[in-house]
């Protein structure tokens, strides 16, 4: 659906809020606005950010460190020197020997204000 709609829509319920206030004196006019504003801004939000997945490549010159984390099986603690000659250091998911290059895979999963990011390192065979 398009974002607008749910503008219009918002602006309808607006009028609709500002009668129930007005029919409704007190307590109960304030729960009925909070639960159409609510009722609006959810699935707008949820439209507009909806689940995504954003895949970016982190170059890498030279792999310093590799060294399990706190006795891990599933994830690595690496510590790097990327193409501008900083060091870093990035706790990785995964290595794969699967490139012709070396480089770090962040993926950032989001849902509404929610983040993760996971990291593979893809190293030559």
């Amino acid at each position: 659906m398009n974002i607008n709609l749910f503008i219009f829509i918002g602006i309808i319920f607006c009028f609709i809020t500002m009668l129930s206030l007005i029919y409704f004196n007190g307590i109960i006019g304030v729960f009925l606005t909070f639960l159409i504003a609510c009722l609006i801004y959810l699935p707008t939000i949820a439209l507009n950010h909806a689940n995504s997945n954003i895949i970016s490549q982190i170059p890498v010159q030279e792999i310093n460190n590799i060294e399990a984390k706190n006795n891990s099986d599933t994830f690595y603690n690496v510590t790097y020197t990327d193409t501008d000659e900083n060091r870093k250091k990035v706790t990785v998911k995964e290595i794969a020997y699967d490139s012709d290059i070396t480089y770090i895979e962040k993926t950032r999963k989001t849902y509404l204000f929610l983040y993760e990011d996971n990291y593979i390192l893809h190293q030559q065979p």
